[in-house]
């Protein structure tokens, strides 16, 4: 016999993200004192459907937030992409793990109606991330985080080196 069988069976109560659990989000935090922590390059994906607006509303008239604290595994740019998601996003990113701090960059519109933007990131920092709608838009997003390459080109004209594209200097 491999068990008993429960004649009562109960569903366990599903944990929810945000201010005392009363939101519906998945992914990111409702609530930008209990943001979700995320590493490495994603994607993440989630929604902010129902979730509240508790942060400023840097560009775009973002509402509708989720939050995250994101931990930088390198040193250079990070490219933030919302270009996945199926709703008009906005996107700010702080230089903490805090809720108040120096806004690094925002953006709503990068690639059609979903957001992205370019940070410089320092290894084991954290980052806070805000993601929302344009006026409230809701919807599934997809965040997905890279290393900038950076083009260390030379010659003349540059041709060649890494990451340059184009043909090689004979």
């Amino acid at each position: 016999l491999l068990g008993t069988v429960n004649p009562h069976p109960t569903k366990l109560p599903v944990p929810t993200n945000g201010q005392s659990n009363q939101s519906f989000v998945s992914g990111g935090s409702d609530s930008c004192a209990t943001a979700t922590a995320i590493w490495g390059t994603g994607p993440f994906h989630g929604d902010n459907i129902e979730a509240t607006t508790d942060g400023p509303t840097n560009c775009g008239g973002m509402a509708s937030d989720v939050w995250y604290n994101w931990t930088a595994g390198f040193t250079g740019n990070a490219n933030l992409s919302m270009c996945a998601s199926t709703y008009d996003t906005v996107i700010s990113v702080y230089d903490t793990s805090a809720c108040t701090g120096a806004l690094l960059a925002c953006n709503d519109d990068a690639c059609a109606f979903q957001s992205g933007t370019t940070v410089a990131v320092t290894n084991g920092n954290v980052y806070k991330i805000q993601i929302g709608g344009f006026n409230g838009a809701q919807g599934n997003y997809s965040l997905s985080i890279s290393q900038a390459v950076s083009c260390q080109c030379s010659g003349a004209p540059p041709e060649g080196e890494a990451n340059c594209g184009l043909p090689t200097d004979f």
